[in-house]
């Protein structure tokens, strides 16, 4: 009875798999991918962050790299699986149906990654609801405000939008429940993932209103690289200029003071290259502009004590007493730039 009982079950699956597969043709048959529904579309949303990398502040931009995966239903895909043999959906190619027009309005360039095989995947549920998978790289257009750089913070966003249905066509939601997921292994150079949001941003051009899904990621640039690169050595010149002041040798002041101040030069033109080129004043540019300013104004001194000695004939006591005064008032001076600098940073 054993044997024949497994066989029976054999011919049971075998004669429903056969049904569903021939239910299955009847419907994919009538089916074609080039005709978008009839009814109203809703198209749920969500996303794995698999990487963030080159934030670029002078390009205004950053590259990222996501599962993009989309929601909908087609009542017209509707059929019967193999329930007995655990068919819980069918597998399609992404050309075999209709898929939303969707694109990332910020995109400035993007691919999707076939470099073994197509990373992408199309599951069909005996309901009509259909899952779309792909995988995609991006880069993307990041409008910054650097006015407190380096202490600044940048909001990086990913905008998904329809581009040919307008919304009594098509309707975009992010999927309830973590819309959005981050790789917990992410690693960035020069910024700090702090949070990020989902909205909506629907608009309305002159050929209709378009449904739009917006994702806003906050980062906040690490500074202690320009601790080390920047602060760190402008501050070591302007102490440099500064102990000239002690130097009685006028040649070896000189040289001493131009050294500093050729340095100071070419390392805020180093910065500048790296730097975008805006039209308004950023905290870096108030340190570096300062800093050559204390530099500078140690050589006018050099040349007013050298100047004022020359034309009335002083002996080094009139020097030496301006040089006296500049030992103390030169540090005190900097000392209170730097304090209301770095206020001004904490508060940025």
């Amino acid at each position: 009875m054993a044997p024949l009982r497994s066989i029976l079950c054999v011919l049971l699956v075998g004669v429903a798999a056969i049904e569903a597969l021939e239910g299955w043709d009847a419907t994919f048959s009538k089916y074609n991918p080039s005709e978008p529904p009839r009814e109203q579309t809703l198209v749920r949303v969500n996303t794995y962050v698999r990487s963030i990398r080159n934030i670029n502040s002078v390009e205004g931009s950053y590259e990222v790299q996501l599962t993009f995966r989309q929601q909908w239903s087609e009542a017209q895909l509707a059929h019967t699986v193999n329930s007995r043999a655990g068919q819980q959906y069918r597998s399609l190619n992404a050309s075999a149906v209709w898929k939303p027009d969707l694109f990332f309005s910020n995109e400035l360039e993007g691919h999707f990654h076939e470099l073994l095989a197509p990373n992408s995947l199309v599951r069909v549920y005996p309901d009509g609801n259909i899952l779309l998978s792909q995988r995609v790289s991006l880069k993307l257009s990041c409008p910054m405000n650097l006015r407190d750089f380096p202490f600044d913070s940048q909001t990086c966003s990913i905008l998904i939008a329809s581009y040919g249905f307008t919304t009594e066509q098509l309707i975009l939601m992010w999927k309830d429940g973590d819309p959005v997921q981050i790789t917990k292994n992410l690693h960035l150079s020069e910024f700090t993932l702090n949070q990020f949001n989902t909205s909506y941003c629907t608009s309305r051009t002159n050929t209709g209103e378009y449904s739009c899904l917006r994702v806003d990621m906050l980062f906040t640039r690490e500074w202690r690289f320009y601790l080390i690169q920047v602060f760190i050595p402008m501050t070591m010149l302007v102490t440099l200029a500064w102990l000239t002041f002690w130097v009685k040798d006028s040649p070896v002041r000189v040289t001493i003071l131009m050294f500093t101040l050729t340095m100071a030069v070419i390392g805020c033109g180093a910065l500048s290259m790296t730097m975008p080129r805006v039209s308004y004043t950023t905290k870096m540019n108030w340190f570096t502009g300062v800093g050559l300013s204390f530099i500078f104004a140690a050589v006018v001194e050099f040349i007013v004590v050298r100047r004022r000695v020359q034309d009335f004939q002083e002996k080094d006591d009139g020097g030496e007493r301006l040089d006296a005064a500049w030992r103390l008032l030169y540090p005190l001076a900097y000392l209170a730039f730097i304090a209301v600098y770095s206020i001004g940073a904490l508060l940025a």
